[in-house]
């Protein structure tokens, strides 16, 4: 899943436990599993000159931003301050984390339960995932797969909506 549907997706299944005033917070925290694990991954892919499964540890854009671990951490530093932003951004890493294993466990491994979401119970699943892109060109190019497509269009019509001020449900 892309940005939209990380917002869009995420902030409708999430609504009922952040405040509208947090929103920002929640979206952070939609998307920072990525922003982490992406620019990570990327980045050693062009600092070492190599890609997938010849890096060491992390193979792909779904690594340490995308455990259980990470999670516990949000939900700790939430759990310490108590505030609307740090319950915000916990939810949003709750979301990506479930929209992501749904995407997987419909795109890139349906013979697998989805409760064996690989990245999330590292480092009791082993290995972080090989990524199945060779390069952030073809990771972007992916984006034309119809599934990406209908998120990203599903995320945006309900941030268009909800910037529309409507209460209209889909």
């Amino acid at each position: 899943m892309f940005v939209l549907g990380h917002l869009g997706i995420g902030e409708r299944l999430c609504r009922p436990w952040i405040r509208p005033y947090s929103l920002k917070a929640f979206w952070l925290g939609a998307l920072l599993p990525d922003l982490l694990d992406k620019t990570t991954y990327y980045s050693l892919c062009w600092t070492t000159g190599l890609s997938r499964a010849a890096l060491p540890v992390i193979h792909g854009t779904r690594s340490f931003g995308h455990t259980a671990i990470f999670l516990a951490c949000c939900a700790g530093l939430e759990l310490r301050k108590k505030s609307p932003f740090t319950q915000a951004l916990t939810w949003g890493v709750i979301s990506h984390l479930i929209l992501d294993a749904l995407s997987d466990q419909l795109i890139h491994f349906p013979q697998l339960p989805l409760l064996t979401y690989l990245p999330l119970l590292w480092p009791l699943s082993g290995d972080f995932p090989v990524s199945p892109h060779s390069d952030l060109a073809h990771h972007l190019l992916s984006a034309n797969r119809p599934f990406f497509l209908v998120t990203e269009l599903i995320g945006g019509i309900l941030l268009f909506w909800r910037t529309r001020g409507s209460t209209t449900s889909i």
